[in-house]
């Protein structure tokens, strides 16, 4: 139900922005919110209630499925105003100084997403044998899609950027927001494939 009435409620948000109806935007931005956060979030909860697939059965899933959906849906929405400033007169542009903004909630999203998988791969370093099987698996087989594509793409090369002078430009925290956006997809494969690749019987 969640799944799909998120996308609905988006397009009656849109529709409501595009005909300048202010107030009730409002209304259905905040339920579209909700149901984003709520959509999300369900989906790691159902997937940390899953105990025959070792890389879903943590606690940490629902959060960070949550904070990768904030961090690469705040890049992908920086990319799309780009797109859109390209596409209208000057005058309709928006103002800079929204990317910026964006930027400081994208990495407060990264700082956040970078200390919960700290977090999960210390507990799994020092856990049972079935965490560090997980471990094992993210330094061999699935190197690429998650320490590559989701750590190193995803986070670490956006916080260098916005902690560095090309951080302050607006080419770079657009750099930075395709690098989350395209990068958080590498998290969600790696997960799923892992999950595929070391399912057991409970």
């Amino acid at each position: 139900v969640l799944v799909g009435m998120y996308p609905i409620g988006m397009i009656i948000y849109s529709v409501l922005i595009y005909f300048k109806n202010e107030k009730w935007a409002r209304i259905f931005g905040l339920i579209a919110v909700v149901q984003a956060i709520s959509t999300h979030w369900y989906t790691g909860v159902v997937m940390q209630l899953n105990p025959a697939r070792h890389p879903n059965h943590t606690a940490m899933a629902a959060m960070l499925f949550l904070i990768g959906a904030f961090v690469s849906g705040i890049g992908l929405l920086n990319l799309m105003l780009w797109i859109r400033d390209k596409m209208v007169k000057e005058e309709s542009r928006l103002d800079p100084q929204m990317y910026f903004g964006l930027a400081q909630l994208m990495l407060f999203g990264i700082v956040l997403d970078l200390f919960l998988v700290f977090s999960e791969f210390m507990q799994m370093t020092y856990g049972t044998e079935e965490e560090y099987h997980v471990l094992e698996l993210v330094r061999t087989v699935f190197y690429f899609p998650v320490a590559g594509v989701y750590i190193f793409g995803a986070l670490i090369v956006p916080l260098i950027i916005f902690i560095s002078p090309f951080g302050k430009t607006k080419t770079g925290v657009l750099v930075a927001s395709a690098c989350t956006a395209g990068g958080i997809y590498g998290m969600r494969i790696g997960w799923v494939l892992m999950s595929q690749f070391s399912q057991t019987f409970f």
